[in-house]
């Protein structure tokens, strides 16, 4: 039998709530988590009308020190996905069937809407690639513009970074952010 890529995933939005708890407090893992259901709790209730706090994304917030990153940001992770790359973002063709990273950007989009966050993040890893870090390109502007590479879908820009690159950040600066 294989790996279960729901496990996968799984594990690796604790790994990811674990490194952002420990740049938001050093010695302290326990400040985000993973949302129930990956966000679909939150979704689905948004869908019917109702609003479901905290629970946007893949992360949430289980301590209340952790909220000013979430108002911030709304997270995505995906793990694992070996063929789908941000370069499927450039070369598809018009009315081809909609690829993973499409999708994810919607959703993503969509989630920090409800969450009313600043801004969007899709943190994902290949096997065997390093860690990235998508947001809009605004973002990294804010920041000084030091994106590996910038990738124009549609009318958004994006800036692609190792995630490595956005725990270089204080956290504090990350707050300043928020409008």
């Amino acid at each position: 039998m294989g790996k279960n890529p729901k496990r996968k995933g799984g594990n690796f939005e604790a790994e990811i709530a674990r490194h952002l708890s420990e740049w938001w407090e050093p010695g302290r893992s326990d400040i985000f988590w993973k949302t129930q259901n990956s966000g679909a709790r939150a979704t689905v209730r948004k869908i019917g009308g109702r609003d479901t706090a905290g629970q946007h994304g893949d992360i949430c917030a289980s301590d209340p020190i952790g909220a000013p990153l979430l108002k911030a940001f709304t997270f995505s992770v995906k793990r694992g996905y070996n063929q789908a790359s941000v370069q499927d973002l450039l070369d598809i063709e018009p009315g081809a069937k909609r690829r993973e990273w499409e999708t994810w950007i919607h959703e993503i989009r969509y989630s920090a809407k409800c969450a009313e966050s600043q801004y969007w993040a899709i943190i994902t890893k290949r096997d065997r690639r390093k860690c990235l870090f998508v947001a809009p390109y605004k973002f990294f502007r804010r920041m000084g513009g030091e994106e590996l590479a910038t990738v124009y879908f549609g009318s958004l820009c994006l800036g692609v970074q190792t995630f490595s690159w956005f725990l270089s950040f204080e956290p504090s600066e990350i707050c300043e952010l928020v409008e």
